[in-house]
């Protein structure tokens, strides 16, 4: 069990945003239920967003044990909204995207962990479909995995809820016409794998992913200096995190053009610059809230287009 239900949570985070007029509130009850249960699921975002718009937008503890990600919104989401507004962008927030998972203090939900961050597959030259491209390897084409015509290559898996509603979210926010400039999806390395070094993995610490345009992991540097100053950077570290093959950060402390079927993948083909956070579980909580925050920060600025702060 977590520190709080998932309902607790909810109403918590909610009662946080009583009063604010630049933020608008969706809440899909009954969207997610198991074994009779529903759970809630929120989205949070600008009000009126229009075609015209830039937007980031930040999904936080999709693996239910990760809840550094949840809780940084529950304690500084008023904050987000004042720092990207204050950018010139808008904002689009799934401040806790498995709540049943949370609430079991568990990386999957109800359902397990498999097929929890299932959105992209590859048709590779020798017609096989797969969910992760190796080193090297090229594809034919790609869908995101809810695409029925997966179907013609013999693929006929049906999604977790909690997936399942995501790409409806944001297949609805794609919609808007708004451009999505900046992704953050924060996540915690929980679990010290074999052939990961407990020594570095065991202690408080941050590294990251990046998807998208290889450029821009040379804007990164003043972001990763300021988290150093609440934790270490893990460089020239090797990371297993459920992948089929080895990986190690960089000299950043990133783990660069990872094709790995994610949310954070997914929105990089979209043309979004996105970044999956990760702290060790040792990190204090106010700690890895900070990193998450220095990411936050440091995107809004990066795709700052007005400096004038936005009224609530």
């Amino acid at each position: 069990m977590g520190p709080m239900t998932a309902w607790e949570y909810h109403d918590t985070l909610v009662a946080s945003l009583h009063g604010r007029r630049d933020l608008s509130i969706q809440e899909f009850t009954g969207a997610i239920r198991y074994n009779g249960n529903d759970y809630p699921f929120t989205r949070v975002a600008s009000r009126n967003i229009t075609p015209k718009d830039r937007v980031m937008l930040i999904r936080a503890t999709f693996h239910g044990d990760e809840t550094a990600g949840a809780q940084t919104m529950l304690h500084h989401l008023p904050e987000i909204a004042e720092v990207v507004h204050s950018r010139g962008l808008k904002l689009i927030v799934y401040p806790l995207a498995n709540p049943s998972g949370f609430e079991r203090g568990e990386p999957g939900g109800e359902n397990g962990t498999r097929g929890y961050d299932d959105w992209v597959r590859y048709l590779m030259n020798d017609g096989r479909v797969v969910d992760e491209l190796l080193s090297g390897e090229t594809y034919t084409r790609r869908f995101i995995s809810s695409d029925p015509e997966l179907s013609k290559h013999g693929v006929n898996d049906t999604l977790v809820q909690e997936t399942a509603l995501m790409h409806k979210l944001i297949r609805n926010d794609l919609a808007l016409g708004a451009r999505i400039v900046a992704a953050l999806d924060l996540h915690q390395h929980c679990h010290v794998e074999n052939g990961e070094d407990p020594e570095k993995l065991g202690r408080p610490a941050a590294y990251f992913y990046a998807f998208g345009e290889r450029g821009w992991r040379k804007r990164y540097d003043t972001i990763v200096n300021r988290i150093e100053r609440h934790v270490p950077v893990l460089r020239h570290t090797q990371i297993l995190s459920g992948e089929s093959i080895p990986m190690r950060t960089d000299d950043q402390g990133c783990i660069a053009d990872c094709r790995d079927g994610s949310f954070t993948d997914y929105l990089a083909w979209r043309g979004t610059e996105s970044i999956t956070t990760e702290t060790t579980g040792t990190t204090p909580p106010e700690a890895a809230e900070e990193v998450n925050m220095e990411w936050v920060r440091g995107l809004a600025k990066l795709h700052s287009r007005a400096r004038n702060h936005t009224k609530t």
